[in-house]
């Protein structure tokens, strides 16, 4: 029997100065796979972005992507995007924040959200 539970995930953006605009999103599901894409510029992992993929109770897909880094004067930002099916590998989303997103899921957290969107 799947389990789902009350999710929020915040997105929007975040400043190093402490300015921030960021909202709620809740709904009820269940998280099918987490991961981190690392892509530093002075070391690996100053820089990077954590993808999560849900599925809600409706049958519907959410990927939540946060986009971080540790220099004080970057903007972290975060979006989600709502799908019928399971991301593609590569495919493109389109925020609903932000608007269209270039970097591709990496291909780890697909497949581990294939693997238990069949359980």
């Amino acid at each position: 029997m799947v389990k789902y539970e009350d999710i929020t995930i915040k997105v929007g953006f975040w400043r190093g100065d402490g300015v921030s605009q960021v909202e709620q999103i809740k709904f009820r599901g269940r998280l099918l796979a987490s991961g981190t894409e690392f892509y530093g510029i002075e070391n690996e992992e100053d820089m990077g972005i954590d993808w999560e993929i849900y599925q809600t109770e409706e049958g519907l897909y959410i990927v939540y992507w946060f986009q971080w880094s540790v220099f004080y004067e970057d903007v972290d930002t975060a979006d989600y995007a709502i799908l019928d099916t399971l991301p593609d590998y590569n495919q493109e989303l389109e925020g609903i924040i932000w608007g269209p997103y270039l970097n591709p899921i990496p291909d780890n957290v697909i497949d581990k959200a294939k693997h238990l969107d069949r359980a």
